[in-house]
């Protein structure tokens, strides 16, 4: 009610005071306000509707618009007066008063089998106006002087949920009669696709749904997207906003999918899925319709990340010196897109095996094997697993330490080292004299 200006704060805060109670006379000024009288009471200011209401400083007018309202509204069988012809504006209204006021000025029938304040009580309930919590929480309270917080959710209820006898609400009807607005981007009417995205802007709206829920839209710009799922043939689905006084506007949307088996972008690199720093790797791209293959179209190629580059001559996408993160889009001709992530690692490239200065030696000598691990710059890497040893003469003997004590004789010799899944050898000439 307080963004529809139907209520306004109190102070210097603006404070709605929703604790603090509300009189007679506040309470129909409300009511007149809401039904659009506002400026039409204030032509009746010094009326004397009620035997002690012309002479109010500034409500005489609004009571006398609002007797003349609920007279008309139901056909004169209701009155906001009391027995003696007074109306005691300055008097707190009583949660029961403020809700026959309200049924009053909607002119929603009361429970006619009721005495009173339960006539109208039932009458609330039984047109939606309060629930039954709400009857059950009234009914020790009903007697007593309304809050201002109570009175503002009945009369928002009732002005938001009570179909009036002209038909709309009060705040459709009489407070803002204009709904929200939605402007839908253009979009492909028909599609083999099996999923459809709409966009647009929505604005005066608090809500926004489609046909599976609501819909998320940026407060500040309006801005949405929708995507919902195709079934073959037309589909048609409303978009509808709604604003704070409850007007809806529906966008209509149609989409004909086709019989056509939606087609799709496969992207992948080969052999391996990822690629090493500093080296290439073939993208393959394929466009499937179903479980078949289709013939190759045009295609665009971006690269991001740890990627620096793809070669549309070779088709090969390369990596950059660090490891990291990389992105490859793929978008068709026909708009087919892909999104492929990519992992630029840094690892074990290759091993190396070290061996003495001289690969001149002297059989029966002992000497020290080692193994290197190296990466893709490079650059020496370390080595996590254990080294196994071979040499190709039996007369040979290596230790898991790489110790190597050669043979008594003059051989051309191989030592083979294998470590974290790479292999390397060295060769060593012995001879039988320095």
């Amino acid at each position: 009610m307080a963004a529809l200006q139907l209520v306004k704060g109190v102070g210097a805060t603006n404070d709605l005071a929703l604790d603090a109670s509300i009189t007679r006379a506040q309470l129909v000024t409300i009511l007149v306000r809401a039904f659009g009288q506002e400026s039409n009471a204030r032509l009746l200011n010094g009326a004397a509707a009620f035997l002690d209401t012309a002479h109010h400083p500034w409500a005489s007018g609004s009571i006398a618009m609002a007797k003349r309202l609920i007279e008309q509204r139901t056909n004169g069988r209701e009155t906001i007066g009391l027995p003696d012809g007074s109306f005691n504006p300055d008097g707190n209204v009583t949660a029961a008063e403020a809700i026959a006021f309200i049924m009053k000025f909607l002119g929603a029938p009361k429970d006619e089998s009721a005495s009173w304040p339960t006539n109208y009580l039932n009458g609330a309930l039984k047109a939606g106006i309060i629930t039954g919590e709400d009857l059950a929480m009234l009914g020790g309270i009903k007697n007593a002087p309304a809050t201002r917080g109570l009175v503002f959710y009945v009369a928002d209820s009732a002005f938001y949920n009570f179909t009036l006898p002209e038909g709309g609400t009060v705040y459709t009807r009489y407070v803002d009669t204009t709904p929200p607005a939605i402007t839908l981007e253009p979009f492909a009417k028909t599609t083999d696709a099996d999923r459809v995205t709409i966009s647009g802007k929505v604005t005066d709206a608090v809500s926004l749904e489609g046909p599976h829920g609501p819909i998320a839209f940026d407060p500040a710009t309006g801005r949405f997207l929708y995507e919902t799922s195709l079934t073959p043939g037309p589909n048609s689905f409303a978009i509808t906003a709604r604003d704070v006084a409850g007007n809806r506007f529906a966008a209509a949307v149609t989409v004909t999918r086709s019989h056509q088996v939606a087609r799709t972008l496969k992207t992948y690199l080969s052999p391996k899925p990822e690629v090493a720093v500093n080296h290439e790797a073939a993208l393959v791209v394929e466009v499937w319709q179903g479980d078949q293959q289709v013939a190759d179209q045009p295609y665009a190629v971006t690269v991001s990340g740890a990627l620096v580059r793809y070669d549309p001559m070779t088709g090969r996408v390369v990596a950059g010196r660090e490891p990291g993160q990389g992105q490859i889009t793929v978008v068709t001709e026909d708009g087919l897109s892909s999104t492929l992530d990519v992992t630029v690692f840094n690892g074990l490239s290759m091993i190396q095996v070290i061996s003495p200065p001289s690969t001149s030696l002297v059989y029966g000598e002992t000497i020290q094997m080692s193994v290197i691990g190296l990466d893709y710059l490079g650059e020496e890497y370390p080595l996590s697993g254990p080294v196994i040893w071979s040499v190709s003469d039996p007369d040979a003997v290596i230790t898991p330490s790489g110790e190597l004590t050669l043979p008594a004789k003059s051989v051309f010799l191989r030592v083979t080292a294998q470590v974290d899944g790479k292999s390397a050898s060295a060769f060593l000439v012995v001879n039988s004299e320095q």
